[in-house]
């Protein structure tokens, strides 16, 4: 049979393939999504004043730059506590440092993205 030639059961295997990949990407970006508001919730509940304490960006040397995971807006988040996110996580201290940012960034800075994301409208 040649693929693009169409018959009715072709057509509903076909029909029932991409409905279930629908359905794991639906499901994917639902649990991204969980990730990111548990990410949010740990990083609220390790808010520090002082950016000696915060979690900075990395440099390309591996250096932190004093600056702040995340923009204007967003609260300063316990570098240990980033930290052991990412142990909990299975991912490398960079990966989890990326995970907190990008939650604050979406949460704080991006309110409409956000909840686009959080509704299942937007991949995260």
């Amino acid at each position: 049979m040649n693929p693009t030639t169409s018959t009715d059961r072709g057509t509903t295997v076909a029909t029932s393939v991409l409905a279930a990949a629908r359905g794991f990407r639906r499901a994917a970006n639902a649990a991204e999504a969980g990730l990111l508001a548990t990410a949010l919730e740990w990083a609220h509940l390790h808010v520090v004043d002082d950016l000696d304490d915060a979690a900075t960006l990395v440099t390309g040397t591996g250096r932190d730059t004093g600056i702040p995971i995340a923009g204007e807006g967003a609260p300063l988040v316990s570098e240990f506590a980033v930290w052991e996110l990412a142990a909990a996580l299975g991912l490398s201290i960079e990966s989890g440092r990326n995970l907190v940012a990008r939650a604050l960034e979406l949460a704080h800075r991006l309110p409409k993205t956000w909840a686009r994301v959080q509704a299942g409208s937007l991949a995260p």
